[in-house]
């Protein structure tokens, strides 16, 4: 599996860290686009998109 960028958007108690931009009203806290992941003779995952916004989970 390979990651390519990674952005942290809150901590631990939920603020913001320094320098994270805030996600627009209503728009995704986590969102994941394209997402593959192989194993050997598998492919489990091909180009999934994830969207999480606040209150989902």
């Amino acid at each position: 599996m390979t990651m390519q960028t990674m952005t942290a958007v809150s901590g631990n108690d939920g603020a913001a860290l320094p320098g994270a931009d805030a996600p627009p009203p209503g728009g995704a806290l986590l969102a994941l686009d394209g997402i593959t992941v192989t194993f050997p003779g598998v492919r489990a995952l091909d180009g999934v998109s994830l969207s999480v916004r606040a209150g989902e989970v």
